[in-house]
């Protein structure tokens, strides 16, 4: 057998291993592209929808984006989370916090917005990776602090 040949069996495993790589790779982002809606709030009555680790849904019925932010800041404190930046105004809010125990890049963000007809989008977003329950339980708390 010459020197430089490859076995034609550790072609083929190389071949078959780089598909597999490359259909799990197209399978994960062809799942994650599809939002999961669920009805959020203590009635139930926000649709709230998670995709890429961020989980967004709009509140209607005259909420500002100061409340939201208020309830967002409640919701965090009261889930025993830090806050480590906050900025808000009249058009936009954005809440940083950190739970205890977090690592250097684990963060939660919330964000709101005013949205068509009076309503607010309020987005959470567990970085770096994402964490759909934990984003669930943060806004589920802010919607009780508002009433919904």
């Amino acid at each position: 057998m010459p020197v430089n040949r490859i076995p034609r069996w550790r072609v083929a495993a190389g071949l078959t291993a780089w598909v597999a790589v490359t259909l799990a790779l197209a399978f994960l982002l062809i799942a994650g592209c599809r939002a999961r809606v669920e009805q959020a709030g203590t009635r139930r009555e926000v649709s709230a929808a998670y995709r890429f680790r961020a989980l967004s849904a709009e509140v209607p019925g005259g909420v500002s984006v100061h409340a939201a932010a208020a309830s967002a800041h409640s919701a965090l404190r009261g889930r025993g989370y830090v806050i480590t930046r906050s900025e808000v105004n009249a058009d936009s809010a954005r809440i940083e916090a950190r739970a205890h125990g977090d690592g250097a890049l684990d963060r939660t963000v919330v964000e709101a917005r005013p949205a068509s007809d009076g309503a607010v989008r309020i987005t959470v977003t567990a970085e770096p990776l994402g964490d759909e329950r934990a984003s669930r339980a943060i806004l589920d708390s802010m919607l009780a602090r508002l009433g919904r």
